[in-house]
């Protein structure tokens, strides 16, 4: 008679134990896929500063290279205006506006690829810090799925004194 009263108890502990098992394996799997799905942001952040990076250090080659053109076309085109008005050349400071052209031009597209490398460096500094969320984001998967999987080994644990309980109390 004892064992019958027994029956609700046996089965609620049952399906205590099935929920805790179920509730354990969708925590465990939420935290992986919640840690992959993070850790796939921040890869795709990575890729993102890479190709700014890349294109900032490629457009301020393409800008510097038509500076100096600019700044060599500048030097000749003063050179043939002062020709074509009859001035000398060859003697006294108008000789010298190629050399002063071109240098000024250099100069320019210098700073120019200063400036993009300091932008560049920038871009690396993010790259870094979307690579360590990205490790931090595995970790934490990690330890999330641990946790979940430790709470429910113990949850069950416990289950399993109750039965123990009341296979005792009602043999």
């Amino acid at each position: 008679m004892c064992a019958v009263t027994a029956i609700p108890a046996l089965i609620g502990l049952g399906i205590s134990i099935a929920s805790t098992a179920v509730s354990t394996g969708l925590q465990v799997d939420a935290a992986s896929k919640a840690s992959a799905a993070r850790q796939e942001a921040a890869a795709q952040n990575v890729r993102i500063v890479q190709a700014q990076r890349n294109a900032t250090i490629q457009e301020a080659g393409y800008q510097a290279r038509d500076v100096e053109i600019q700044g060599r076309r500048a030097g000749a085109a003063g050179l043939t205006v002062a020709a074509q008005a009859g001035v000398s050349t060859q003697t006294g400071s108008l000789k010298n506006i190629p050399a002063v052209s071109v240098f000024k031009a250099a100069s320019d597209a210098e700073t120019l690829r200063s400036a993009a490398a300091r932008q560049a460096w920038g871009y690396d500094i993010q790259k870094e810090g979307f690579l360590k969320e990205g490790r931090a984001a595995r970790k934490a998967g990690f330890l999330g799925s641990l946790s979940a999987g430790l709470s429910g080994t113990a949850q069950l644990g416990g289950f399993g004194i109750q039965g123990t309980e009341l296979i005792r109390t009602y043999g």
